[in-house]
């Protein structure tokens, strides 16, 4: 049986808190070269913006997040929530009652597709809650994020003249359309 076959997928939960923060890390870090922290320094590591992905998450009714498992242990999550902060566009509105997403897969098992199905049931999850709308944010430089991204439905938030807008944090933003 393949590694694939034995992925499993469950509903994130409030005591998937530190896993949730260390894929927050992950996501940030999503370059290979990159050294992941020590996990006693991961909480802290986090910027203050990105923490509103992971505090309290599975205390408030409309988060909603899956855990990818092999052999029960945890080796991706996709989890969204609706953030009350200001905008991440230059000034942009987020659209009602989007959610924000976060999405990380350890990368010893990146590219064998937990990703995209994350993705998928993060997706079903949001429409189930009503959602209209998931957004995220993907550097310029993480081109097999963005083809994810893109090969799951999201496309690049763009400006009146056509191009692509980018987040304080230099990133682009994408938005999937959930209910048409």
């Amino acid at each position: 049986m393949s590694e694939l076959k034995k992925v499993e997928f469950r509903p994130a939960v409030v005591d998937d808190h530190a896993f949730l923060s260390e894929m927050l890390v992950r996501s940030l870090l999503w370059d290979y070269n990159i050294k992941m922290p020590e996990p006693h320094v991961v909480k802290c590591w986090y910027p203050l913006e990105t923490r509103a992905f992971v505090d309290g998450f599975g205390l408030r009714p409309d988060d909603v997040g899956v855990i990818a498992e092999i052999t029960g242990n945890p080796v991706g999550a996709a989890w969204a929530r609706h953030i009350d902060r200001k905008p991440p566009y230059n000034g942009e509105l987020i659209p009602d009652h989007s959610y924000e997403i976060a999405i990380a897969v350890h990368s010893k098992v990146r590219r064998r597709g937990i990703g995209r199905r994350l993705l998928n049931h993060l997706s079903d999850m949001a429409t189930e809650v009503g959602s209209p709308y998931m957004i995220l944010g993907v550097k310029e430089e993480n081109i097999a994020a963005r083809n994810l991204y893109e090969q799951s439905g999201f496309e690049v938030d763009l400006d009146e003249a056509g191009n692509e807008r980018r987040t304080r944090s230099g990133a682009v933003p994408m938005i999937k359309h959930l209910i048409k």
